[in-house]
């Protein structure tokens, strides 16, 4: 069973996705800030992040710099969430390396777990 760690400041959202994702079979362990969120994927290592990328205390990109700076958390990938772009301009976001995934809120629920077994995979597509 895979372990994944979501972090959104928005705590319905987060609980949706906590039962979402746990309905699914995974392990989920949730964060609403960045800083707990660095804290619990350095002790629990999860296998994928699911990350909002605006949070008040640490932006998304932030803590995915620090995730990325860390030897034990630097191979986790990252799947953000984010309401800032559409669908279709996610599709243009700049991401030289492919380590990023980018999904536009409000996500559905089949296009999300889509994505979190490609990215399990290690699937760039």
């Amino acid at each position: 069973m895979a372990k994944l760690l979501v972090v959104d400041d928005d705590d319905s959202f987060r609980l949706f996705l906590e039962e979402l994702l746990g309905r699914t079979g995974y392990e989920v362990l949730s964060a609403a800030d960045g800083t707990h969120a660095i804290e619990l994927a350095t002790r629990e290592i999860p296998d994928l992040i699911i990350l909002d990328v605006m949070m008040p205390d640490m932006s998304g990109g932030m803590t995915a710099h620090h995730l990325s700076e860390n030897i034990t958390t630097k191979d986790i990938p990252i799947i953000f969430l984010t309401s800032i772009i559409s669908e279709e301009q996610e599709m243009m976001v700049d991401n030289k390396d492919g380590s990023y995934q980018f999904l536009a809120k409000p996500i559905r629920a089949e296009r999300l777990l889509e994505e979190v077994e490609k990215a399990l995979q290690g699937d760039p597509e």
